[in-house]
């Protein structure tokens, strides 16, 4: 029973501080719940805990550290008998009474339930704080995030048919990212599904950060370390480095910026093979608002992140977009740029990328005025209005 002194919190599950991008989704998702639940606390569980009780004191909201151990030693105390806890995570206690007096859990995971390059752990630590939040009787919903396939076999089939089948039951909406998740949950469940754009394009407009894009001729480069999966690190290091030279070539100044701690030895590679006075490859890694900053004062963005892309986008920026999976591609399409997209997902580089920058450059004005005009439309649709909070 739910304490009545007490105020009423929504549990954010999902986002963390090891990327830019799961932050981005975490602060796109306190700036909607405070704009529409302003009575509301919201109190992030971060399951890939990296701040210690300083930092997470100096932080706008309240942060409860849970290691995935003890997400699993929670569900199945026999574990407790293997493992002790991680010491950055807080008391497994206080972690349980959380949920036992929470109003309501959101979850905003990057990655999810799915048969693609997903580990079996990895599937059900997604699924157990449905599990807790079931348990107790805490409504759930499922904020935007890739969903699917669910084409599983042998022991993963199992698992979903008796495990997580029922728990996709659970949540009062479901939000898909892309078509193929809504395709794939909305069957499944007899309770709502929709299908909503990334939480970071419904946000309200980007705060204090000015469009600085005719003041300044640079062109934002962001890496992916994840695309060496996919192609070789040398054909995938030429892709960039072409598309630097050329702009080097044009006149424009190339900043290099790490969206991710990942991508350290991506940078590494293009300090080895380039240098010029108008580069800067940036060693650090860039925080959220030096991210954002970066893009509002560009004129063009090359990423391999996906979030590198949602940030070029919302600020109605030129963006040519390096990626694979599914969420790259209904990216594109949401905003009309698929010609501005190099597909990697068939294992091979695809013919002419060396035109698009500069079939970008020559279609700058009309893809400004292109992209925020559907810009504007996203931000006045909003999924909170499909949310009821008790």
């Amino acid at each position: 029973m739910k304490n009545s002194d007490k105020k009423s919190y929504v549990v954010l599950v999902g986002a963390n501080f090891v990327n830019k991008g799961a932050e981005a989704m975490l602060w796109a998702a306190v700036e909607g719940l405070q704009r529409h639940f302003p009575t509301y606390e919201v109190v992030l569980l971060d399951l890939f805990p990296t701040l210690n009780k300083e930092e997470r004191r100096g932080m706008p909201l309240r942060i409860v550290n849970m290691h995935v151990r003890s997400l699993f030693r929670i569900n199945f105390p026999i574990l407790k008998l293997l493992f002790k806890p991680k010491p950055i995570s807080d008391s497994e206690g206080d972690i349980l009474a959380l949920f036992d007096d929470a109003s309501g859990l959101m979850d905003l995971s990057g990655y999810g339930l799915s048969a693609h390059n997903q580990a079996l752990l990895w599937s059900v630590a997604w699924l157990l704080p449905l599990r807790m939040a079931k348990q107790r009787k805490v409504p759930a919903w499922l904020l935007p995030q890739s969903l699917g396939p669910f084409n599983f076999s042998g022991l993963k089939k199992l698992l979903f048919r008796f495990f997580a089948l029922p728990l996709l039951q659970y949540p009062e909406v479901v939000f898909a990212r892309e078509p193929s998740g809504y395709a794939a949950v909305a069957p499944l469940r007899s309770k709502p599904t929709f299908l909503s754009p990334d939480m970071v394009l419904l946000t309200a407009a980007q705060d204090g950060l000015a469009d600085e894009g005719d003041a300044q001729a640079e062109v934002l480069v962001i890496p992916n370390q994840q695309l060496f999966r996919l192609l070789p690190a040398e054909e995938v290091l030429g892709l960039y480095t072409a598309q630097i030279k050329f702009a080097l070539e044009a006149g424009y100044t190339v900043r290099v910026l790490r969206h991710s701690a990942d991508d350290a030895y991506f940078c590494l590679q293009l300090a080895r093979s380039l240098a010029h006075p108008a580069l800067q490859i940036d060693e650090h890694l860039a925080g959220l608002r030096d991210l954002r900053r970066a893009i509002s004062s560009c004129r063009f963005v090359v990423t391999g992140r996906y979030h590198g892309a949602v940030h070029a986008l919302k600020a109605s920026k030129p963006v040519l977009i390096i990626g694979w999976a599914e969420k790259y591609r209904h990216l594109a399409h949401l905003f009309g740029i698929e010609n501005y997209l190099v597909d990697l997902s068939g294992g091979f580089l695809p013919a002419q990328t060396h035109t698009l920058l500069p079939q970008l450059i020559q279609e700058e004005q009309k893809l400004k005025h292109q992209l925020g005009q559907r810009v504007r439309e996203m931000e006045a649709d909003t999924l909170w209005s499909h949310i009821d909070l008790p």
